[in-house]
């Protein structure tokens, strides 16, 4: 994964104390009054959303206002869609909540079929609201986003 300009590799300082973080990036200076990370991690969701658009949206909704597993942000979801992710199809949501903005992407390892789910990754982009320059950092990190060889 690409290390945007601006951005420091915080992950080790991170995986202290949440050791399910595989890549914390961080800006090394605050920007609208928020200081913008790129956040990788695995999460225990089998299969995640396949893609599939009602159940992005479903989970999307799930993010804003809660569910059987945790309270929802409250904020505003701006956005629940399919788009061409680096390892195709995926779900990405984009949320705005009191903290801020986020913009969440599913990324799926090989083999991930409703057959044989696998745990969901999620990159999740947090920054200002109307912090282009964080936004355009989290696409592009995003587009060059590669599972290592395991």
């Amino acid at each position: 994964m690409p290390l945007p300009a601006g951005y420091d590799d915080a992950t080790t300082e991170h995986q202290e104390r949440a050791p399910q973080l595989e890549a914390v990036l961080r800006a090394a200076a605050a920007r609208d009054g928020q200081r913008p990370t790129i956040v990788v991690q695995k999460v225990p969701i089998p299969g995640g959303t396949f893609a599939d658009p009602a159940l992005c949206a479903q989970t999307g909704q799930g993010l804003v206002h809660g569910g059987t597993v945790a309270a929802g942000t409250g904020g505003t979801l701006l956005s629940a869609a399919i788009v061409d992710g680096p390892l195709g199809k995926t779900c990405q949501i984009h949320l705005r909540a009191p903290e801020g903005i986020a913009l969440i992407t599913e990324l799926f390892e090989p083999g991930n079929t409703p057959a044989t789910p696998k745990d969901v990754w999620l990159m999740t982009c947090n920054h200002a609201d109307g912090d282009a320059g964080a936004e355009a950092a989290c696409r592009a990190t995003l587009a060059g986003f590669r599972f290592r060889a395991r």
